[in-house]
């Protein structure tokens, strides 16, 4: 017999940033991300997934 779910209820509990976060010394700080480079990459990573689902 399937089950049917009339109602489904999420919570969810959002914190806010601190007004004087320090950066993550072990993430390096994230400040100085090159953005065009980070864009260079996810495309490159993306170009290949698309890539490898065509040769299937």
């Amino acid at each position: 017999m399937p089950v049917q779910i009339n109602e489904m209820v999420i919570r969810a509990n959002i914190k806010e940033p601190a007004a004087q976060s320090q950066p993550d010394p072990k993430t390096g700080g994230g400040t100085d991300v090159n953005k065009e480079e980070l864009i260079r990459e996810c495309a490159a990573l993306v170009m290949e997934m698309i890539n490898q689902q065509n040769q299937r």
